[in-house]
């Protein structure tokens, strides 16, 4: 859908919180996600800003 509408290139926002949600706690379901999200925009050719969205909790 991204793709049909002539854009190439899509910022994907990582939240701090998630990633980190305790100090030195990088749970594994969160880079599965991130995995998936990159993955799912190479397959339809796209360019990824990857953005932290907020400051450590």
């Amino acid at each position: 859908m991204i793709k049909d509408l002539g854009l190439r290139v899509v910022r994907i926002g990582v939240s701090w919180c998630l990633m980190e949600p305790q100090p030195g706690l990088f749970p594994e379901s969160f880079w599965q996600g991130v995995d998936r999200a990159l993955n799912e925009a190479e397959v339809n050719g796209l360019k990824v800003i990857v953005v932290m969205a907020d400051s450590p909790c």
